[in-house]
């Protein structure tokens, strides 16, 4: 009888780990690194993928300002097999770049650039801006089995400088007023976007939590039906061995 009450406890534990720490170590990480600009100088982002072992499907968004930055071109990361089929296009109604993967073959496997994006910054560009990282299609980013991949995103800005150089040629006394209303303008911006971007980060991470507790909830509940049919055959085991004892 105690060996039958200790293999029950022991296939619970065994379970239970196994189902918990697949579903916390499935977890995809994508970001990109903030960089900082000149006016009319082109730029690339690199958006990184780390944590992963087989991304076979996959739709991201890169949200930015339109206004200040113009998409150039799109490339696709030396990790992602040339067999793969991929797209980097501009939504320019959307002010976003989407970039689509899928592969039934090679899938991506290893952590490093999945895709980059060549920008220009336009000659009124200035300040900080929000470049948001987003997943509106979480049932497009899949592994091999056309599983949901859990995924955490991490954005980032872009800041533009030496945006005030044609005042320079204006008199001392104007170029020192137009400076001091710049900094003014810079300084009410950066705020405005930081707000924003927490805004948009606070969204995105909301949004990712709450599918992970759904998951996670999910989990719970399997191990506790499985947990409470154990203890229900350990009653009836207990039980047998008494009436047994009894008999005798």
């Amino acid at each position: 009888m105690k060996k039958t009450i200790l293999i029950i406890f022991t296939f619970i534990y065994l379970f239970s780990t196994l189902v918990f720490t697949s579903t916390a170590a499935n977890e995809v990480q994508l970001s990109i690194n903030d960089i900082t600009v000149n006016a009319g100088d082109s730029f690339t982002i690199d958006v990184m993928i780390s944590d992963n072992s087989d991304l076979a499907g996959a739709v991201i968004d890169i949200k930015y300002n339109n206004e200040y930055f113009t998409f150039l071109e799109g490339t696709v990361g030396g990790i992602v097999s040339e067999a793969a089929q991929t797209d980097i296009r501009n939504i320019e109604s959307s002010s976003c770049v989407r970039f689509t993967y899928m592969s039934s073959d090679e899938t991506v496997t290893s952590s490093g650039i999945l895709f980059s994006i060549k920008f220009l910054a336009t000659d009124n560009a200035k300040g900080d801006s929000p470049f948001d990282l987003k997943i509106d299609y979480p049932a497009d980013f899949v592994n091999s089995d056309s599983e949901k991949i859990l995924y955490s995103l991490d954005s980032a800005k872009v800041t533009v400088k030496n945006y005030a150089i044609e005042e320079s040629v204006v008199s001392e006394d104007k170029n020192e007023s137009a400076i001091e209303n710049s900094i003014q303008l810079e300084n009410s911006e950066t705020a405005e976007n930081e707000t924003e971007s927490l805004t948009a980060e606070s969204k995105t991470e909301s949004s990712q939590s709450s599918d992970n507790n759904k998951t996670r909830i999910i989990v719970t509940v399997v191990c506790a039906c499985l947990v409470l049919i154990l203890l229900i055959l350990l009653f009836q085991v207990i039980f047998k061995d008494r009436k047994r004892g009894e008999m005798k």
